[in-house]
């Protein structure tokens, strides 16, 4: 399977302050290595993302997105006309203006609770739009919030039936909606088909036996929902989306943001809906230096330590799993490797215990040797712990390899567990040496 190029992305830092030259030499060649065309970087109202730093992803074949998550009602469409037209020339095509706006913290104190929430958010928003549209950028309607405050998918349709209202059909021809695609710990699968196949589901009442629009698929339902109300089908250009992880996260937590993630990937390229209606996926979030549950959904928490989607993701984009023979040829077909230090790995391993114990397949140790007989191997650290060079030997012996970060000891699995002798070395009851079966 190859990577879609032309969709897949990331949501940049989650703020306005890495727009250095050093961090533009840092990333490129990473955002190269991961097959990104899209990143969403997050900007100020007042101050334009750096010229060098636009240009220099839209020279490597990176479309920035430009995300100015101001208050409604707190930006001028005048006093922006400028900077639009300073991104349009170097290259930017997609600039949002206003975030989630069907969230009573995106307005301003006091806004939220008068009358006609939707025209006065028009009265505002339309200006930005028609402005996007003079500069020479495609206009995008602001993301909402999946569910919200005011619920999106009412919000959405009364948006766009006053803007039929007000004669603004040039602007509905040419305009791409903003979304949101967060999994939710839902399925891939939750709400595929639309408000057409869940007839039952209502604003602000979802059946428990229904599935709604609050998962990976909101743009199925928005699709439906902007057909229904005026017509047009149009495109969506996800903003941030993905499985994200939480800072307790457990091993088999880690395991799950990895598959998931790598499933959209495969939905980007295969899913028909996908194909038709998204223009991009930007997985959230590349980097963060914010607190620690911001930390946790970085998929590169420590520089040094991504996360395990991140090798997946260069394994499968380079195709070296396409080298890896199938698993019955392996004698091991999942071990969780260990770093070689006495003191470190009895505390990890105490840490990955139950998950051992509920995975009976996988092994865990501390065996460089082991590691070379399994199909896939997950190593717990970053290259400071196992070396680049080690991780090109575990592929070229056709192993698929992924990293845990080491950022947070308690990713690695759950605590609590009794009845395990938590040695450093464990000894497999099988031919295989220096690993355990859980």
């Amino acid at each position: 399977m190859s990577l879609p190029q032309s969709k897949l992305g990331f949501h940049y830092y989650p703020d306005s302050l890495h727009f250095t030259q050093k961090d533009l030499d840092y990333w490129r060649p990473i955002l190269s290595d991961l097959g990104t065309a899209w990143l969403t970087l997050h900007a100020s109202p007042e101050r334009a993302v750096p010229e060098f730093f636009v240009r220099g992803l839209v020279e490597r074949g990176v479309q920035p997105i430009i995300t100015i998550p101001a208050p409604v009602g707190t930006v001028r469409a005048g006093s922006m006309a400028p900077m639009l037209q300073s991104y349009a020339r170097w290259g930017v095509q997609h600039v949002v203006v206003f975030d989630r706006p069907n969230l009573q913290t995106s307005w301003p104190v006091g806004e939220w609770s008068r009358s006609g929430l939707v025209e006065r958010f028009l009265d505002h928003a339309l200006p930005h739009l028609r402005a996007q549209a003079q500069a020479g950028l495609v206009p995008v309607f602001p993301a909402l919030e999946p569910g919200g405050d005011y619920w999106d998918t009412a919000f959405l349709a009364a948006s766009l039936k006053s803007m039929q209202r007000r004669g603004e059909q040039e602007l509905l021809e040419k305009i791409v909606l903003a979304t949101y695609a967060w999994t939710n710990d839902k399925p891939l699968s939750w709400g595929a088909g639309g408000p057409t196949r869940w007839t039952n589901v209502q604003p602000y009442r979802t059946p428990e036996d229904a599935e709604d629009q609050r998962g990976f698929r909101a743009f199925e339902w928005y699709a439906q929902v902007a057909e229904a109300a005026v017509g047009i089908r149009p495109s969506f250009l996800t903003v941030a989306g993905g499985a994200v992880r939480k800072a307790d996260a457990s091993l088999e937590d880690e395991h799950r943001h990895t598959e998931q993630n790598l499933g959209i990937v495969r939905l980007l390229d295969e899913d028909p809906a996908c194909r038709s209606l998204l223009m991009n996926f930007a997985f959230y979030v590349l980097a963060s230096d914010g607190d620690a549950e911001e930390q946790a959904s970085a998929w590169f928490p420590n520089l040094r330590s991504p996360l395990a989607v991140v090798s997946a993701l260069q394994s499968r984009d380079t195709g070296s799993s396409k080298a890896a023979p199938p698993l019955l040829n392996k004698p091991v077909q999942h071990i969780v490797l260990l770093p070689n230090d006495r003191q470190r790995a009895h505390e990890l391993w105490s840490k990955a215990a139950e998950f051992a114990l509920t995975h009976p397949q996988v092994l865990v140790g501390t065996s460089t040797e082991a590691a070379l007989q399994a199909a896939e191997v997950t190593l717990v650290g970053g290259v400071d712990v196992f070396t680049p060079d080690f991780e090109a030997q575990l592929r070229a012996a056709g192993c698929h390899v992924q990293r845990m970060s080491l950022v947070d000891p308690k990713a690695v699995g759950a605590c609590g567990c009794s009845g395990i002798d938590a040695a450093p070395e464990i000894r497999n009851p099988s031919e295989v040496s220096g690993a355990s079966h859980g």
